[in-house]
């Protein structure tokens, strides 16, 4: 299967918000833990787990390894996050369910993921007749629990259920933790054919169910919800955090659009609600073009495809929005200095 691209090392000093924690804490309370406690061995003040406190990721991944020493069970993320209420994740959850599709509510989950946290950053990309939420771990400085992987990934499950409907099912998730003795909660509880000790954190989703719009979206909602986001970032990380979230916006938006057409400003601007003049300048800010994030964009995907996966060349191009191959070969001349054929081989 397809790999997604890599993703930026995590600092020693990554952090979550506090409110996971909190998740975690209520269901060792509820199977007759002392979560406090816990929270506390783990070098965390449980009264600080709520959503405007973040907490370094190697005190939670403490917590969780605590957690599954405590309860012996392997399957204690899925849990968490059944136990997930409205709120958790700030006002991050209202856009995602005013998206009008899960395509668009999985780009909102890639775009500010990091308001939940900065351990990692994810990708969502098409391939073919499929969606790819992807989470690549093996560049991290701090590898999260594994328990937190299983969270996240049943989370996105249950928002597409809570959208489509309970009997939806991905098409196969990978895991990179190992199989636990027992299996059978996850297989329960995700209902879809997994596959542990993977290199990656990979769920796949059919092209059909992401693409189909749902009635209950409301786009100036969900718009609301991205401004509040936006706003949070900046108090909490620093107006970098919100610049450096305009060339993510505009990657997240390219790479949903190339495979279509060669996006122009103007439709890029009018997805990310802004006008032409307020993308440049923010873009301008942060020490990019459009032209620059097209052309880093576009390489960045070419190199992926061709040493990942096995589309032929007029399909990477036509993947990438060029009018033809002769144009695609050109550009990866200008890149690196080799035809497409030439990278594919040193793979």
């Amino acid at each position: 299967m397809p790999a997604p691209m890599s993703v930026s090392p995590v600092s020693v000093s990554a952090t979550s918000l506090g409110s996971w924690v909190r998740a975690i804490k209520t269901v060792l309370d509820q199977r007759g833990f002392d979560g406090a406690e816990l929270c506390r061995q783990a070098g965390i003040d449980p009264a600080s787990a709520n959503a405007e406190v973040r907490i370094p990721v190697t005190a939670t991944k403490r917590l969780w390894q605590l957690a599954v020493q405590a309860t012996g069970d392997e399957a204690f993320g899925l849990q968490v996050a059944s136990a997930v209420k409205p709120g958790t994740f700030l006002v991050l959850e209202l856009s995602m369910n005013a998206s009008s599709s899960l395509a668009e509510m999985f780009q909102r989950v890639v775009r500010f993921f990091r308001i939940v946290t900065d351990a990692t950053e994810l990708n969502f990309t098409r391939h073919g007749d499929e969606y790819h939420m992807c989470s690549d771990m093996s560049s991290q400085a701090v590898q999260p629990a594994p328990e937190s992987t299983d969270a996240f990934m049943s989370l996105f499950i249950r928002m597409c259920r809570a959208r489509l409907g309970r009997d939806f099912c991905p098409r196969h998730l990978y895991l990179c933790r190992p199989a636990p003795a027992d299996a059978s909660t996850f297989a329960r509880v995700l209902r879809t054919p997994i596959t542990f000790g993977y290199t990656r954190n990979v769920l796949v989703l059919d092209r059909i169910s992401c693409e189909l719009q749902l009635d209950d979206g409301n786009a100036q909602l969900a718009q609301q919800g991205d401004d509040i986001i936006r706003q949070y970032l900046a108090r909490t990380q620093g107006a970098s955090a919100v610049a450096r979230s305009v060339a993510l916006d505009v990657e997240t938006v390219l790479i949903e659009m190339l495979p279509l057409c060669e996006p122009d400003q103007e439709t890029v601007a009018r997805q990310l609600a802004l006008s032409v003049r307020s993308l440049q300048r923010r873009l301008a800010a942060e020490g990019y073009t459009w032209k620059q994030l097209l052309e880093t964009t576009r390489h960045k995907l070419a190199l992926h495809y061709l040493r990942t996966t096995s589309h032929s060349i007029v399909d990477i191009a036509c993947l990438l929005g060029y009018s033809d191959s002769a144009n695609f070969t050109r550009a990866c001349r200008r890149w690196e200095g080799k035809t497409p054929s030439a990278i594919r081989r040193e793979k």
